[in-house]
């Protein structure tokens, strides 16, 4: 387990393609549609501590 620094707040952004599930195409029974490839995706994950041990 690493330890953080008690004031971090951060933010992290990643870009990229991902494949993933139609789940429209899944429930409407589209088996030809039911993975999307190269979908463009951004991720923005905050990183910040509430309280130390």
């Amino acid at each position: 387990m690493s330890k953080l620094p008690g004031d971090l707040d951060t933010t992290a952004h990643s870009t990229g393609t991902a494949t993933l599930m139609n789940s429209k195409a899944l429930e409407a029974g589209d088996v030809t549609n039911a993975v999307a490839k190269y979908v463009h995706v951004t991720i923005d994950r905050r990183i910040h501590v509430t309280g130390n041990c």
